[in-house]
């Protein structure tokens, strides 16, 4: 599943947001949204996509879970990171992957 971000102002032309979005990296249950009985699904971050910069210009990283590991990737650079610093004001949308199905970015 795929969550995206809204980023941008409907208020101020071309304004980029900047409200921190947080919720688990683990066990995300999105139940209390569906309109099914039965049971839904948990799921667990597997990849967000960053912006810096502004809504003219600006820059992506993608932070990645592999291995059970998570990576910092840019243009020319992958880098280890913590669970704790994958929450981010730059967050524009995230990847996730049902609980109990692998997902493996290397492959």
């Amino acid at each position: 599943m795929v969550l995206h971000l809204k980023r941008f102002s409907e208020v101020r032309y071309r304004t980029k947001l900047s409200t921190k979005v947080d919720f688990p990296v683990e066990n995300l249950d999105l139940s209390e949204f569906s309109s099914h009985s039965a049971s839904v699904p948990q799921y667990d971050l597997v990849g967000v996509s960053n912006h810096s910069g502004n809504t003219f210009s600006g820059h992506y990283i993608a932070y990645c879970k592999s291995n059970d590991r998570w990576h910092r990737y840019s243009d020319t650079s992958v880098s280890s990171l913590s669970k704790s610093d994958i929450v981010s004001r730059r967050r524009t949308c995230c990847s996730t992957n049902e609980k109990g199905n692998s997902c493996d970015v290397t492959r």
